[in-house]
């Protein structure tokens, strides 16, 4: 009667082990994110126009083709080879991955670009830039434009002596209202450099303030 009872026991755990298995084995299967399968890509076109970031440096162009315009993506240290390689107006093969941005534009990741045959782009990362000693700058100038980010809130000033002053996010209010065309303003920041590999559309000169003045009243960064 022991044996019986004993082997009943055995049975009980054994199922009740082999049920906590398998319920961790689904609940580790949920908590797994699905893989995103990226769409693989050839396209041919005419290479319509380069397109730069917020600091004017190279980091995609337009592709036209049969089936309309393609904004292929590179990182911007690629922008020498690419630059160097190819001119609006030449006619290549781009072979890659579809991206979607956050605003759901298409576009095109490159693994190969491909001109008179043969592979201009090196997906290959580059060595980091030489590091630089930073260079501070103190000047003054006029705002000609308001460089604003997606989501419509101010994130540099473009001033007419073609520098360009970089914003931190959530500066003060008061001076966002102040900060208008025309204006007149004056800084301290650091010089931004450009990376190894990049190459800008237009030289502007990049500062990252550490201190703006605007109608008298001093705005500090953090």
């Amino acid at each position: 009667m022991k044996s019986k009872i004993m082997s009943a026991i055995v049975i009980v755990l054994l199922m009740a082990i082999t049920f906590t298995g398998s319920a961790q084995k689904a609940k580790r299967a949920q908590k797994a994110p699905a893989k995103k399968i990226e769409k693989a890509l050839v396209v041919s076109g005419q290479l319509v126009g380069w397109v730069s970031n917020d600091d004017f440096v190279y980091n995609g162009f337009n592709l036209q083709t049969t089936n309309g315009i393609f904004l292929v993506k590179f990182p911007s240290n690629k922008g020498t080879q690419l630059t160097s390689a190819v001119q609006i107006g030449n006619t290549i093969t781009v072979n890659g991955f579809e991206i979607i941005s956050k605003q759901g534009e298409k576009g095109i990741k490159p693994i190969e670009v491909t001109f008179n045959g043969k592979n201009v782009f090196d997906s290959i990362p580059l060595p980091p830039t030489v590091a630089q000693v930073k260079e501070n700058i103190s000047s003054n100038g006029k705002i000609v434009e308001l460089q604003k980010d997606k989501q419509g809130k101010l994130k540099g000033l473009i001033l007419d002596n073609k520098i360009i002053l970089r914003v931190p996010k959530n500066f003060p209010e008061q001076f966002i209202k102040e900060a208008v065309v025309g204006k007149t303003v004056s800084f301290s920041g650091v010089k931004q450099i450009l990376r190894n590999g990049e190459v800008a559309a237009v030289s502007y000169t990049i500062i990252r303030c550490r201190a703006i003045t605007i109608n008298g009243k001093q705005y500090l960064t953090k």
